[in-house]
């Protein structure tokens, strides 16, 4: 145990890569942060088309997010990473360049598609690159520091963005943006930030590599290789990264990067060499297993094991889609001049409540924090559509932070504990799949009930989302207790 101090020291975790990568990260987050909350008030006053056209904004891009993920995995197995995400950042600055530049709907809602398959590109490969750069005995606490990336972003995206389209106006703003996103291109390059690919040397049997499948990746859990890292602590440490999303949080991915190591902890990796162009078979295995989904070596599906929690998240996730689709409009409809000290005040608070929501989940489980937390959210929507005066905003923004704050980390850990530890990732992508679709589901809903109902009722309507959520609790909870007494 004295050593292990030493052992740590011996194992960076400040590196150049790592700093750079992590900046790189908060730069993609913050392009997106900008420009989420003031385009649908950029959109209401260019084309003045009806609150439902007006979710698709946020929606759309939501939903091609979510595609691109998947595509990115599989051309993770087949085209180098670096052309990946430089591609990715590419195609989300220019697609940035073009908002201003519309000249009808139809073709900036083309644009968001485009926004969403860059961002949900980069946004895969970054994290995935961290991950393979962070010590494995730091693992939680490097990918804890690499997730306040998004959320600094997160704090500090809307009220910035809100100040130049306000300021300036939103040709600056989508300069701004795009000029965000493309800087992170010759970051990388001019402080060679892109870790080169791991070649791993011939397996001692014959000749065969850990090409032959991902079974080669799991195959010698007891022969570690002088210096190796096992293979699946590469599969659910890279993997973890396969995510970003509207509402992203840093507790999730430090949760599961925490627990694929120490389900990974001790393993070898029987490696294989490289494969032509540079990238080597365990590698083409990693990038398979995450386009596979949560489907075990049978065949059966394990996402059914945490189908409830991901219920719950995109719940949730419904009434942020709500936020962030029509709080600006929302603020001027009650003549709210600050409406940007919402989104500050709610980040905040989420950064306060998470430690505390988890050290609860950890000692009392989930029926400690998920009734309380989803009291506190509904409570903070209903007096948002109430707020007339900035002190009535600013309360609402800290009950729902709370709410949001612990109700999200929860059920991520929650998901995380269902599935074994060779479907962390998985479940980790699952997660933030459900929140990416829970933000599209809310954005297009309440964009329709609000075209009938104004904004402040619509927010009532969105405190409904919670009461589905306790109940959908409720009853997963009974449905699970009756199985566990039929299985006993």
């Amino acid at each position: 145990m004295g050593a292990e101090p030493l052992t740590l020291r011996k194992e960076p975790l400040w590196t150049r890569s790592f700093i750079v990568l992590t900046l790189g990260a908060f730069l993609m987050f913050l392009c997106l942060q900008m420009l989420m909350s003031p385009l649908p008030s950029y959109v209401e006053e260019r084309f003045a088309p009806g609150a439902f056209v007006i979710s698709l904004v946020t929606s759309l891009f939501a939903l091609a997010a979510i595609a691109a993920r998947f595509a990115t995995a599989w051309m993770l197995g087949r085209i180098s990473r670096h052309v990946v995400l430089f591609a990715g950042l590419a195609l989300s600055a220019l697609a940035t360049l073009g908002f201003s530049a519309a000249r009808s709907i139809e073709a900036l809602l083309a644009l968001r598609v485009l926004f969403g398959i860059g961002f949900g590109m980069a946004s895969t490969v970054l994290p995935t690159l961290v991950t393979g750069i962070i010590p494995p005995r730091r693992m939680g606490e490097g990918v804890g520091y690499f997730g306040l990336s998004s959320s600094m972003a997160m704090s500090l995206g809307p009220m910035i963005g809100l100040a130049i389209m306000d300021g300036i106006g939103f040709r600056a703003l989508s300069l701004t943006g795009a000029a965000s996103s493309l800087v992170i291109i010759p970051l990388l390059l001019v402080f060679r930030a892109i870790p080169p690919v791991r070649r791993r040397e011939p397996a001692p049997s014959g000749g065969r590599t850990a090409a032959a499948g991902s079974t080669g990746a799991r195959a010698s859990a007891g022969s570690a290789e002088p210096g190796g890292r096992a293979a699946a602590e590469r599969a659910d440490a890279g993997l973890a990264g396969a995510r970003a999303s509207a509402g992203s949080a840093e507790t999730g991915v430090r949760a599961a990067a925490e627990r694929a190591d120490a389900g990974s902890a001790g393993a070898g990796a029987s490696a294989g060499s490289a494969e032509p162009g540079g990238r080597t078979a365990a590698e083409r295995a990693d990038a398979g297993s995450a386009a596979a989904g949560a489907v075990d070596e049978t065949g059966h599906s394990e996402a059914g094991q945490a189908w409830l929690p991901a219920l719950l998240n995109a719940l949730m996730a419904i009434t942020y889609g709500g936020l962030l689709s029509y709080l600006v409009l929302f603020g001027r409809e009650m003549g709210l001049p600050n409406i940007g000290l919402f989104f500050l005040l709610n980040a905040v608070a989420i950064l306060l409540v998470r430690p505390i929501a988890g050290r609860l989940f950890d000692r009392h489980g989930h029926l400690a924090v998920l009734p309380a937390a989803s009291l506190l959210l509904m409570g903070g929507l209903l007096l948002l559509s109430w707020s007339d005066t900035t002190g009535l905003l600013l309360l609402s923004a800290l009950l729902y932070g709370l709410g949001f704050g612990s109700i999200q980390p929860t059920a991520q850990a929650w998901m995380l504990r269902s599935m074994p530890a060779s479907r962390q990732a998985s479940a980790n992508s699952l997660f933030y799949n459900s929140t990416d679709l829970g933000v599209a589901v809310g954005s297009m809903l309440l964009g329709a009930v609000a075209a009938s109902t104004g904004y402040a009722l619509m927010y009532r309507w969105a405190a409904l989302s919670m009461v589905l959520l306790l109940a959908a609790y409720g009853a997963g909870l009974a449905f699970s207790r009756r199985r566990a007494v039929r299985a006993s």
